[in-house]
């Protein structure tokens, strides 16, 4: 008996497309969307029903291989089949715009494809429908086009359809992504509005824009707005508010988030607590991880509070957690702002015998805690260790060095580094000419020419000369009893820059006149008098309080120490 030969019919080949989207096979997949389509045509359908079964069969056809390439996230096969469609003469339907607007939110298209398929759905008199217009506010998320997602927010209303969760929730991070902050609280404030319950989130994307626009006490708001209606922070969301805090300088509040989600974390496994199993950079169910504790080191980093850096990154190898080179960099950053610049560079030694190994932020981190500790020789080793480990540097990196250079009164090697930035086409900036300029004038001999030259530098790259650099050049000249020099500078602050000289350059003109130029001594002497006066007249108002200025909602601004007090007693 010989075996029968079956032919594929409609149903089992758009079963076959779909099994190869399921697979991610989009290749086999439109292999066998072109042999049905082949066969339809070669079939030769007679009657008028026949021919729309035909012609269905291939659109829901059309449609599996479109979803196939979304899967695979392969938007351009994805268009190229939603084309073909009217290339043959079928008419795409709505689920034929739904999947090409997906493969666009997967394959990371252009937002203003996912636009142009909506215009398209309504010249084929197709209206959108919630899942095409949700698919295009996410691919407006991911690229940031904050308003263009407003904006399809108010046609699905003006459509009569109704945004769901998922719709808000893609809207608000696209005001996250785009610095949106207002209109992301807005969008978030209108869910219940239009019956829907923000969940985690909407939740993670308010907080989100709330860190981008450094609105810390917002982020805080939020976040516990969450637990009271029961919705467990996730890392994101957590991880979001406390880099708000850090963004804001206020170490206090990053350090009590972190404190409330370890307590989370043994709340919900045990006495022990998860958190304390977590290695690197672990799922949302975990409650901290690196990411956590590195927002929480940069906060401290701001604060001046090394100490609680210090203390974090112990609690963190307790915890098992790797440190990454983000995080171990806060910890020295935190360390050299602190002015403990021994722990920063034990921590930088401890770096290059670990992995990963340090970068240029870290060693950029330890040349500045150098510069703190006018150890210029140690900046010297740590440029060449940098180098040893093939490591460019940038133009922070030799900023740094020459501020080392500048507290050490270094000069020297000050200008060296200065002229290795412009051999490296590194353009030094503002702050590495001022601190040039500040090491020559600390040289205390006949250099004052170099800080002229420095100066003719700043011009030519057109820099903002200001008046720590307009200083260090009297300064010099002064030094080496060029008043005639020093005065120039000084009319040139007034006519050039339209700069009022400061105390110090008076007195350094005053100090360059005592041999020469006595005719000027009494003008100098009425600026260091007047000068005088304001300076002490500042201090008075200081001391009595002065004018509180106010914060962006009004209050008084507040120090960093009676912070942690004003949120424990409101």
């Amino acid at each position: 008996m010989q075996p029968r030969q079956l032919e594929p019919n409609a149903i089992t080949r758009n079963a076959a497309i779909s099994a190869c989207g399921a697979g991610r096979r989009w290749e086999a997949s439109l292999t066998l969307l072109r042999e049905a389509a082949s066969q339809v045509w070669q079939s030769g359908v007679t009657g008028t029903g026949e021919a729309v079964a035909a012609m269905s069969d291939t659109t829901i056809a059309y449609n599996s291989a479109i979803s196939a390439c979304a899967r695979a996230m392969r938007w351009t096969a994805a268009l190229q089949t939603l084309h073909g469609l009217s290339l043959v003469g079928l008419r795409p339907d709505t689920f034929s715009f739904v999947s090409g607007i997906s493969a666009l939110e997967r394959g990371g298209a252009c937002w203003d494809l996912a636009i142009e398929a909506l215009r398209q759905m309504r010249s084929v008199r197709l209206a959108s429908d919630l899942m095409a217009c949700s698919a295009a506010i996410s691919v407006c998320s991911r690229d940031g086009q904050a308003l263009q997602a407003v904006k399809l927010l108010r046609h699905m209303s003006a459509e009569g359809i109704s945004p769901n969760v998922v719709s808000f929730s893609s809207a608000v991070s696209a005001c996250a992504r785009g610095g949106e902050w207002p209109l992301a609280l807005c969008l978030f404030r209108s869910m219940r509005s239009h019956f829907q319950e923000p969940n985690e989130v909407s939740f993670g994307a308010c907080v989100a824009a709330c860190e981008k626009g450094e609105r810390w006490e917002a982020a805080i708001s939020i976040l516990r707005e969450a637990r009271y209606q029961r919705i467990r922070p996730n890392l994101v969301m957590q991880n979001a508010a406390i880099s708000a805090c850090q963004r804001g300088g206020h170490w206090a509040q990053a350090l009590e988030l972190l404190g409330e989600a370890k307590q989370r974390g043994r709340g919900s496994d045990g006495a022990e607590g998860d958190w304390k199993r977590s290695s690197g950079r672990k799922s949302s169910g975990s409650p901290v991880d690196a990411i956590t504790f590195g927002a929480a080191a940069s906060a401290c980093e701001k604060g001046r509070r090394w100490e609680q850096a210090l203390l974090l990154r112990l609690e963190m190898q307790l915890a098992g957690i790797e440190t990454d080179s983000v995080v171990g960099n806060a910890f020295i950053s935190a360390c050299d702002k602190g002015g403990a610049w021994e722990w920063a560079l034990r921590l930088l030694a401890g770096t290059r015998h670990g992995t990963p190994g340090p970068d240029e932020v870290t060693y950029c981190a330890g040349i500045s805690a150098c510069g703190r500790a006018k150890a210029w020789d140690r900046a010297l080793s740590l440029l060449k260790a940098m180098r040893d480990d093939s490591l460019q540097g940038t133009g922070i990196t030799y900023g740094a060095a020459v501020g080392a250079c500048e507290a050490a009164g270094a000069w020297e090697w000050a200008l060296g580094f200065l002229e290795e930035l412009t051999w490296r086409s590194l353009e030094p900036g503002l702050v590495d000419c001022s601190s040039a300029a500040s090491a020559v004038r600390r040289a205390e001999g006949q250099q004052w020419r170099s800080t002229l030259a420095i100066l003719g530098q700043m011009k030519a790259r057109k820099l903002q000369v200001g008046m720590v650099a307009m200083s260090a050049v009297i300064g010099a000249c002064a030094v080496a009893r060029q008043w005639l020099r020093c005065l120039e500078v000084l009319a040139e602050l007034r006519d050039a820059l339209n700069l009022e000289p400061d105390l110090v350059a008076c007195c350094e003109a005053v100090r360059a006149c005592e041999e020469g130029g006595q005719s000027q001594l009494p003008d100098l002497l009425a600026q260091v008098r007047h000068r005088v006066f304001l300076a002490t007249a500042e201090t008075r108002r200081s001391r009595k309080g002065g004018v509180v200025p106010k914060g962006d909602f009004g209050e008084p601004v507040r120090t960093r120490e009676n912070l942690a007090a004003h949120w424990q007693h409101p």
